[in-house]
């Protein structure tokens, strides 16, 4: 895949650490994906965009990115990192506060109000969409219970490719645990091929890869 971004340490000011980042860099780099949509912008979105740019250099497939977060300081935050590398075009940063979102279970949650941009991704870009990376590194856990959860059935309602990862951050926490489990058991209801892998990471991470029949 050639030369990658380099991911260094840096204060814990944002939630991902860098061994997060980078398994997120190298599966970018792999995969070919033809969208990558994150919950919770940062340092994780800055290096999507790094990834991206350099894929674009070697004339590899890009694919479109949108990031979401509830608050307009770090949607700022995060434009202010692209624009310093130039790369404010590579991935769109959407403020997208918090609304109520009610689960295919009928449980309540607060979530980013993303559903009008991924129903206009998915209505332009459907039939052309084979593969999607989807980053889950928010909402914050003090949000609510399982705030992460519905990543998951609002993704797999939007879009209706055959293969769809979802990378999980923060899975050293109990509620991030409980999640994926949900995932999987969401998963094994609807009849759907799964594989399931736990990154070695520092704060944990885990990659689902969903896999509908051609």
């Amino acid at each position: 895949t050639g030369m990658l971004p380099a991911v260094k340490p840096w204060k814990r000011g944002w939630p991902a650490s860098p061994d997060f980042i980078l398994f997120q860099v190298e599966l970018i780099a792999k995969n070919a994906y033809d969208l990558i949509v994150e919950f919770g912008s940062g340092y994780t979105t800055l290096h999507t965009a790094k990834t991206l740019d350099i894929l674009e250099k070697q004339n590899s497939k890009v694919a479109n990115a949108v990031t979401f977060d509830h608050l307009e300081e770090y949607q700022k935050k995060t434009i202010s990192l692209l624009q310093e590398d130039g790369l404010e075009n590579r991935v769109h940063v959407i403020h997208a506060p918090f609304v109520e979102y009610i689960a295919p279970d009928g449980v309540s949650y607060q979530y980013y109000s993303c559903q009008k941009t991924l129903a206009e991704l998915a209505a332009q870009y459907n039939r052309d969409i084979q593969k999607i990376l989807v980053i889950v590194d928010g909402p914050p856990g003090a949000t609510g219970k399982n705030a992460r959860y519905p990543a998951f059935p609002v993704i797999m309602n939007h879009f209706s490719c055959n293969n769809i990862h979802f990378l999980l951050d923060d899975k050293i926490r109990d509620d991030e645990n409980e999640i994926m489990q949900q995932w999987i058991t969401s998963c094994s209801m609807a009849g759907l091929k799964y594989t399931y892998v736990d990154g070695n990471l520092e704060k944990k991470g885990a990659l689902l890869e969903v896999m509908r029949n051609p």
